[in-house]
């Protein structure tokens, strides 16, 4: 049972929400790194539907982008999920349908209770000491994205108040998410057509209070524009938490044969 009531954000459809397009060469959100993809099997698709590849392989091109990416001197994996709306309708187990609501992965509470999760107590005191951030490494399996793609909405456009701390129920546990007020000031980014090579970095959490954005907010959403024969979207997202060195506020176009240029914070 929860220990809260549900929250149930206004009624309306994120499709009445009017969204800016980016292009991806100038998004501020998104990274482009071949290393993400440099172990790629021959079918490059399958192998992120098995669990053996993802945490052999794909875990390891994780750390090494966001190392690359925030400069962070340490990375931990904790878990990761594809979404795959078809495969989900089939009542296969490896994949999610794809989140319809406004949400953030983790809270205030929740971001540094994931730290003591995954490390020795006298590990994780110590990194608690420093700053660090949870990180949603968001990719297309198979591109591009031609329907239900994922939203993100602007961190600076958030007040405070926006954020509701939910109860987030699985089988193992009760864990805390965001789920946001609607407020009108709020303004939305989404990346059509997003291809395999591109990935988005959600920060979900920073323990930093410098006055950068330390929450986030995102949603997959029904976009009308979509083809009616648009092939069903699949997509994996890796949690990760990252500490040491500073961290970016937001990532823009990232080459590994160039510098990191940060973006607005």
């Amino acid at each position: 049972m929860s220990r809260r009531p549900a929250f149930h954000p206004p009624s309306g459809n994120l499709s009445h929400i009017q969204f800016k397009f980016l292009m991806p060469v100038s998004s501020p959100f998104i990274t482009r790194s071949g290393r993400v993809s440099a172990h790629c099997a021959r079918d490059r698709s399958a192998r992120f539907y098995d669990p053996v590849q993802v945490e052999r392989i794909y875990y390891l091109e994780v750390e090494l982008l966001l190392k690359q990416a925030t400069g962070a001197e340490k990375i931990v994996g904790f878990d990761y999920q594809i979404r795959n709306r078809q495969l989900f309708s089939r009542g296969e187990t490896k994949a999610g349908d794809y989140v319809l609501v406004v949400h953030n992965d983790f809270t205030a509470t929740s971001g540094p209770r994931r730290v003591r999760d995954h490390l020795p107590p006298a590990e994780a005191n110590e990194r608690l000491q420093h700053r660090f951030a949870e990180i949603n490494v968001w990719r297309v399996i198979r591109g591009p994205v031609e329907s239900t793609p994922l939203a993100v909405r602007d961190a600076r456009s958030i007040d405070l108040v926006d954020f509701v701390p939910t109860d987030f129920v699985n089988r193992e546990k009760v864990g805390e998410v965001y789920r946001l007020a609607y407020n009108p000031k709020h303004r939305w980014f989404y990346f059509p057509g997003l291809e395999y090579n591109e990935v988005i970095l959600l920060k979900c959490y920073d323990s930093s209070k410098d006055g950068g954005a330390r929450f986030s907010a995102h949603s997959a959403f029904d976009d009308a524009t979509s083809p009616s024969d648009a092939p069903t979207r699949e997509s994996i997202e890796c949690g990760r938490w990252s500490s040491g060195r500073p961290i970016v506020e937001n990532v823009s176009p990232h080459h590994p044969d160039k510098g990191l240029h940060h973006g607005t914070r």
